[in-house]
């Protein structure tokens, strides 16, 4: 819908070989055979002294941002501090997947800038799936 939105004014909708089951402008058609809603947020990126301090919060007090941590270690320090959903993510096909190949390229390190950074974002993006599945009874993360 979005690719049409962009594209055009006006659309429609064809079934069964070339039937107009519906044609108007995208709000016509969204009122008409549209369902739910659809929202997009973006988490602000964290500046730096943010890093520092989260970095601190959970248990990387003797490191830099710019050192190297292993990853795997990393993780294990963070079970008390993250949740767990976060955590998980951190696999290649996962919302963490620039982790996993940012320590395959370094013998299993990676930034702890990049690992707060993630850690930050996912954070609040988590808060923000939670608030909304207390007002909708079906939430769906997209991406």
């Amino acid at each position: 819908m979005e690719e049409a939105e962009a594209l055009s004014t006006k659309m429609g909708i064809m079934v069964r070989g070339g039937i107009f089951k519906c044609f108007g402008s995208s709000q016509h058609i969204k009122s008409k055979f549209g369902t739910g809603y659809e929202i997009e947020i973006k988490i602000r990126k964290p500046n730096y002294s943010e890093l520092e301090r989260l970095a601190i919060e959970y248990g990387f007090s003797s490191s830099k941002l710019e050192d190297r941590v292993d990853l795997a270690a990393a993780k294990i320090n963070l079970v008390k501090h993250v949740d767990k959903l976060i955590l998980e993510q951190i696999i290649e096909h996962g919302l963490g997947a620039d982790l996993v190949m940012e320590a395959e390229a370094d013998e299993g390190r990676i930034r702890l800038k990049n690992l707060m950074n993630y850690c930050f974002v996912h954070k609040y993006g988590l808060e923000v799936t939670t608030l909304f599945t207390g007002y909708f009874a079906q939430v769906d993360l997209i991406e």
